[in-house]
């Protein structure tokens, strides 16, 4: 079978190249044949190292064409290729073209974030879509209410999946100083300008704790200022970009996984944080945060992600009873094992591309 991927770009830990990696896993099976196109590479020797080993993955990169180069070269590719499948990963060239090129194929467009323009996109020449898959109930829920339900029978809300701690060898090293870590790019839709406040607070109530942020992102400069002295002292440490195996660490590590997220579609680093049994402590997005994570079960949804008190205040009283932090860590850790593995991403997968292409 012959299958298209197309996305505008893949660069080095960003979450959509861990989702294309994982479902090309799921698609590489069975001699598929598989043509990974981008059109707007940042990164390109990236996208050519990430696939090289696999002798059925090819990467067709259109950066150097024209504005309209792009389009042109894609409708040729796509007739050329082919393909019975064609999996779109918010990119709307793809969308735009889909008239020129579907021929047989079956469409299922990948929408990967809560917000309008990823709608408007995906819903692009819609008659022409077979499916759309969202992360979460919510981002289903939501792009149903922007197109006003009309492609709602062919809308799947699928949970995206992440490693186990196994693949990296990953042993925790928790002890009783609190760690609590953030991962994610520093942006202020991430909820970054909150971490501060947050920190602040803790300190006024004597809390011993240490605080890794992870990401970059040009809130950086903002953060150092906003806890130069906190950072001086060695409680806050911001790390930038590290490998996957040592963010794994890092959690692994974790009491505290510190996440004021404004928007997501998911929270991939949530699951990655539970998987390794930090206790997610994260804004609640209605549809989206909560399919993860069940308040004061397995982690706490604080309902306003500006709300630094919250946050620090149930920090503060999950360091205070460690019997009951403990129960949360193992309860995160099973969910995510039982919800969010790699394994099930694939077998739930498998099962939809086998049910659409049957159609």
């Amino acid at each position: 079978m012959k299958i298209v991927i197309t996305v505008n770009s893949l660069t080095k830990g960003s979450g959509l190249s861990k989702y294309v990696y994982s479902l090309c896993d799921v698609l590489k099976k069975d001699a598929n044949e598989l043509h990974i196109i981008t059109t707007h590479a940042e990164q390109p020797e990236f996208e050519e190292k990430l696939f090289e080993q696999d002798s059925n993955i090819k990467i067709h990169q259109l950066h150097n064409c024209s504005k309209y180069g792009k389009y042109f070269r894609l409708v040729a590719l796509l007739r050329q290729i082919n393909a019975d499948l064609i999996i779109n990963n918010y990119h709307a060239p793809s969308q735009f073209v889909l008239p020129l090129c579907k021929r047989h194929a079956k469409v299922v467009h990948i929408i990967h974030n809560d917000t309008a323009d990823f709608y408007r996109i995906a819903s692009i020449n819609g008659k022409y879509v077979d499916g759309w898959i969202t992360p979460t109930p919510g981002v289903r829920d939501n792009f149903n209410s922007y197109t006003k339900s009309v492609y709602a029978d062919r809308v799947t809300a699928i949970a995206h999946g992440v490693e186990l701690p196994s693949k990296y060898k990953i042993i925790s090293g928790r002890g009783d100083k609190l760690e609590i870590v953030f991962t994610g790019v520093l942006y202020e839709h991430k909820g970054v300008l909150t971490l501060p406040n947050v920190v602040k607070k803790l300190e006024a109530r004597g809390v011993d704790f240490h605080f890794s942020i992870i990401g970059k992102g040009i809130l950086r400069p903002e953060l150092e200022s906003q806890m130069a002295k906190e950072i001086a002292e060695g409680k806050v440490e911001l790390t930038g970009v590290i490998s996957a195996s040592e963010v794994y660490q890092r959690m692994a590590n974790a009491h505290i996984f510190l996440y004021p997220t404004q928007i997501d579609s998911f929270g991939l680093v949530i699951a990655e944080a539970m998987m390794n049994g930090a206790v997610p402590v994260v804004s609640h997005l209605k549809g989206i945060t909560d399919a993860l994570v069940d308040d004061d079960v397995n982690g706490c949804l604080i309902e306003n992600p500006k709300d630094a008190d919250t946050f620090a205040k149930r920090i503060i009283t999950l360091n205070m009873d460690r019997t009951k932090l403990s129960e949360m860590s193992q309860k995160a850790a099973e969910k995510a094992q039982t919800s969010f593995s790699l394994q099930k991403f694939h077998d739930n997968y498998e099962q939809y591309f086998k049910e659409i292409l049957s159609k």
